[in-house]
């Protein structure tokens, strides 16, 4: 941990314990270095100090793998309601991963601009998390695995532009509203995400497909997918029922995997199309 009003950095300064379950952090705090509070087996509570000018920067496993353990016949038990997150300025990756804790925020004057790799990966309790507006990059597998993750919501004023491949994968996501800032996506943001039914796209969002010219979606492994939703401003694609096609209606996009037709369970194709997109009909399941 260090701070400004030592100058000083310790590294592993708080890890590796069975009896600490309340841990109250400085207001002055600069930075979190490399698994600076890693494997606490009995916390409770973690609170960062209130000082709105600081800017906290965080190393890899920085405030990581506080879970629960067991050692032989005993258990001890990591249970955290909720983080409130300072300011936060950098995250290196796995920074904060793999916590029992069912909540995270963010400070309302944080400057980070990218959740990394991996940075935010294994919360296996994670139920929600409110990212910040400064955020452009929500990076490669920046959730994933954070099994019990219901809700994604963006601060006012969010700004990010970019959501990179698996991102998402394994939450436990029922709907999905992509911000209008949104104008680059990679494939298999939603991999294996069983529960998603509803996903709305921004108004930004020309293709379903990774930016990298990969013809795979973001979609992958969705059984229960229902219905995709695209705003009027988008100019490349509209929706019709929750089904995907280009603006001009002559292209189907994407069926989603798990709409069933009402009435006969036909699904007829619209006679103003002329092409069936890649994967449009494809279920990625099994």
């Amino acid at each position: 941990v260090s701070d400004a009003s030592s100058g000083q950095t310790a590294r592993t300064t708080i890890g590796v314990s069975i009896t600490l379950k309340k841990l109250h952090l400085p207001a002055h705090l600069m930075s979190l270095c490399d698994y600076a509070i890693s494997y606490n087996f009995a916390l409770e509570d973690v609170k960062f100090g209130g000082d709105d000018s600081a800017q906290v920067t965080f190393g890899q496993y920085a405030f990581a793998y506080n879970t629960s353990y067991k050692v032989g016949s005993t258990t001890y038990t990591t249970n955290i309601e909720k983080v409130e997150l300072p300011n936060v300025a950098l995250m290196a990756n796995f920074s904060i991963s793999a916590n029992s804790v069912q909540e995270y925020t963010f400070g309302a004057n944080s400057t980070i601009e990218e959740i990394p790799y991996f940075g935010m990966q294994g919360n296996s309790k994670l139920v929600k998390i409110t990212l910040p507006a400064s955020l452009k990059v929500l990076g490669r597998n920046a959730l994933a695995g954070c099994g019990a993750l219901e809700t994604v919501e963006w601060a006012e004023g969010c700004q990010v532009e970019t959501i990179d491949d698996n991102a998402l994968e394994g939450t436990k996501l029922k709907e999905f509203v992509f911000p209008n800032s949104v104008s680059k996506i990679s494939f298999d943001i939603f991999d294996c995400v069983t529960t998603l039914e509803k996903v709305t796209i921004s108004e930004n969002m020309d293709s379903l497909f990774g930016v990298n010219g990969t013809p795979q979606s973001m979609f992958n492994r969705n059984d229960n997918l229902k219905e995709v939703i695209v705003p009027e401003g988008n100019q490349w694609m509209k929706s019709v029922d929750g089904v995907v096609y280009s603006k001009d209606m002559t292209a189907i996009l994407l069926y989603p995997f798990g709409k069933i037709p009402e009435g006969d369970g036909v699904f007829t194709i619209p006679s103003t199309v002329k092409s069936i997109g890649d994967f449009a009909f494809r279920n990625f399941s099994g």
